[in-house]
């Protein structure tokens, strides 16, 4: 059984990997598109609600994979770990690039129209979502 689930969840691991150049693309997207075109008030909710789509897309495309079996307890697993994963490389990141914690919890500010947190939330319950919609 605990091979079994270290299997899920390196599996699962992979596949948040996956996700990782879809989010990077979206930020640039927004960088060099959305927030010249339509302003960084507008541009900010459009690009995380965009990341959240790409995120249930790979969710429902690989949870049949991933060794649920159908049942949501391991699907909530997923998420746990795909919610401490992008916490951990989020901070990671911004420390590598010199930030300091101002700079980091500013991300979680939702005040401006940044939807950070709630792509944060929903990578967690995407795995567990994307189970739902496959019934």
């Amino acid at each position: 059984m605990e091979a079994r689930n270290g299997k899920v969840l390196l599996k699962s691991a992979a596949v948040w990997l996956a996700i990782v150049p879809c989010a990077i693309l979206n930020g640039a997207l927004r960088e060099g598109v959305l927030r010249p075109m339509l302003g960084e008030s507008v541009a900010l909710p459009v690009s995380g609600l965009l990341l959240m789509g790409i995120i249930l897309l790979l969710s429902w495309l690989f949870i049949p994979r991933l060794g649920t079996q159908g049942h949501p307890i391991p699907a909530w697993r997923i998420g746990l770990l795909w919610f401490v994963l992008t916490v951990a490389f989020e901070t990671g990141a911004g420390i590598a690039q010199g930030a300091d914690l101002s700079a980091l919890l500013h991300n979680y500010d939702m005040s401006h129209g940044n939807l950070w947190p709630l792509v944060v939330l929903f990578t967690g319950c995407a795995p567990r979502l994307a189970l739902w919609l496959r019934r």
